[in-house]
């Protein structure tokens, strides 16, 4: 729930909890869970490992579905699935995030586009 969030102070479980500096932590210095997006988890995967854009992508969607017991309908650019996707420019900033066929956040460009297709 933190993800993204520069500094903040949020419930966690009940508790109260904050974002400083790029960390959650509770009021007694206890790590709360991870402030990391998607968008930055995959430049760092790319940037610290020698993975290819393919698998890492696949470390990113697939793999978690998986984990989550939801790949039967998340996961996969496949007929049937949730449309849930990204889009990344060619430096991988985050330009729209569309779930379950549904645009939830676009930049001004990718919103002109989206809406030619018809998403909007």
């Amino acid at each position: 729930a933190a993800a993204g969030i520069p500094q903040a102070n949020f419930d966690f479980a009940g508790q109260p909890a904050q974002v400083i500096r790029g960390a959650a932590r509770l009021s007694d210095g206890t790590i709360t869970g991870s402030v990391l997006t998607m968008d930055q988890a995959l430049r760092n995967v790319l940037q610290m490992t020698e993975v290819s854009l393919q698998q890492a992508v696949g470390m990113l969607t697939l793999n978690p579905a998986q984990a989550a017991q939801v790949s039967d309908r998340k996961g996969r650019l496949q007929a049937g699935y949730d449309a849930d996707l990204l889009i990344f420019d060619s430096s991988l900033a985050l330009q729209a995030t569309i779930c379950r066929g549904e645009v939830a956040f676009a930049t001004d460009a990718w919103r002109q586009r989206l809406s030619a297709l018809r998403f909007l």
